[in-house]
């Protein structure tokens, strides 16, 4: 009976994803859902102020098989930094802000540090304030009942560096602009926006990703073990993170924010313009990252604005020239790093015809598990000829670190011994051999090997470290 209850839901499911339209992109949804096995995968296509498609392939919700749509409401990390960057923007063109005044006029309660640091330091993260400090921070469980609260916890760090000479990428930073816009405005920030952007915007689907409030049609959130297994995501109050990475939103809202962008209904022009200049740090290195956007290189085909979410769970991409709007949203965070809404401009835009591989790298760890890394050697000799598959060095390397992690030694080291036959100038294979040396306790292999890494990466800080450990603090 369970069976024929999910069949039904999966038919539901694909019929609501074929109603929405061209073959061409529905097409590569449904390859990328089914060839990446995640939960769900949204995404849209605007152009000139008009949503022209729009998919939905797979499940908001796996547990009770909730089809997603266009307007499920997905965590679009950060994304919501150029939403507060908007919000900033507005107050800047109504003259109640400065980008270069210290931030500490219109946050007084923020105490004095080593260096003044501006709004515009804190928009293009070159402000000193901190990043996370692991893990377990960045999937905070504290609940902060208010922006001063998040304020009061950042307030006691010191600048990691004098303002204005590195780039440190950082959320929490965020938090600073949020203050000074509830100061500046006499507005809560989830208030301001409501009013200022998602309203203008027609946007009916985008708020603070509140986890214990109920919003409606919002997307569970997925992972997977170490054992690469789905999962539940972990619970996370974004209460720490709203303005930098907090906010969840719908393919159909961030189509109509990039458009109210482009039609100039959120700011003006010139505004835009301002936002998106390289930071430029006094060593001389360009960032392509402005005032809450990132934006292509010069030598790109096509120029775009707009920002990623974290692991490419999300993506906002705007092409100013075209008038076009591509996004995309995922109810899943993993390590791979493709993104969809690249292949979905390149259809977009004609530039190519873009077919979808199937990684192969949690196959393998699979079949290695069950019968052992010779099996798998096997296999690929039978379908290493295959173009459906994708056989890159990433995903050799990913199969050799999930083999390490999960004590699959002996296989891990032979897995970092056969991608050196085709990358044997690697020093990234090196380290992960070395380092599968180490765990399996044979000392003489892994010095030799970290020597390697060191021959052709002198600067490796943990080759260094491994080789002054296991030599009594000799180098060479």
């Amino acid at each position: 009976m369970k069976k024929q209850i999910f069949i039904v839901f999966i038919l539901f499911a694909n019929l609501l994803f074929a109603q929405n339209g061209n073959d061409k992109y529905t097409k590569l949804l449904k390859d990328w859902v089914n060839y990446y096995d995640v939960p769900s995968l949204s995404a849209g296509v605007a152009s000139n102020g008009k949503i022209v498609w729009t998919g939905s392939y797979g499940f908001a919700d796996l547990e009770f098989f909730v089809p997603a749509s266009p307007q499920t409401s997905y965590r679009v990390a950060s994304i919501s930094k150029s939403f507060t960057a908007v919000a900033i923007m507005q107050l800047v063109e109504k003259g109640k802000l400065k980008l270069d005044d210290d931030i500490r006029k219109y946050l007084p309660q923020f105490p004095k540090k080593n260096w003044v640091f501006t709004i515009r330091q804190v928009l293009n993260h070159t402000s000193g304030i901190r990043s996370y400090k692991n893990q377990a921070e960045f999937d905070s469980k504290v609940n902060y009942e208010t922006t001063s609260d998040i304020i009061k916890y950042l307030a006691s760090d010191t600048l990691e560096y004098e303002p204005g000479t590195k780039y440190l990428y950082s959320t929490l930073s965020y938090n600073i602009l949020a203050a000074i816009i509830e100061n500046v405005t006499g507005l809560y920030f989830d208030e301001y926006l409501k009013r200022n952007i998602f309203e203008p915007a027609g946007m009916k689907n985008s708020y603070l990703d509140y986890y214990n409030q109920i919003i409606p049609m919002r997307a569970s959130m997925y992972t997977r073990n170490k054992k690469r297994v789905i999962e539940n995501a972990p619970l996370v109050d974004h209460t720490f993170k709203f303005p930098g990475g907090g906010i969840i939103s719908s393919i159909e809202d961030l189509l109509k924010f990039g458009s109210s962008l482009l039609n100039n209904t959120l700011l003006k022009q010139a505004t835009i313009d301002s936002m998106l200049k390289p930071t430029i740090l006094p060593s001389g290195e360009k960032r392509n990252y402005g005032l809450g956007f990132s934006f292509s290189s010069e030598e790109s085909k096509r120029y775009y604005f707009g920002h990623t979410g974290s692991w490419h769970s999300s993506d906002l991409q705007i092409y100013p020239k075209e008038k076009v709007v591509v996004v995309h949203l995922m109810n899943f965070r993993d390590r791979n790093p493709d993104n969809p809404s690249i292949a979905l401009a390149h259809l977009n835009f004609k530039d190519s015809v873009e077919y979808i591989k199937k990684p192969v790298s949690d196959m393998f760890f699979n079949v290695t598990t069950k019968f052992g890394i010779d099996s798998v050697l096997k296999l690929y000799e039978v379908i290493q000829q295959d173009s459906n598959y994708n056989f890159s060095k990433r995903e050799w390397m990913y199969l050799a670190n999930d083999l390490l992690v999960n004590n699959f030694n002996q296989d891990a080291i032979i897995t970092y011994t056969k991608i050196l036959e085709e990358f044997p100038e690697s020093a990234d294979v090196y380290l992960g051999l070395a380092n599968a040396y180490l765990k399996d306790k044979n000392e003489g292999l892994a010095l030799k090997n970290f020597r390697k890494v060191l021959l052709l990466d002198p600067k490796n800080l943990q080759a260094n470290n491994q080789v002054k450990k296991l030599t009594g603090g000799q180098v060479n």
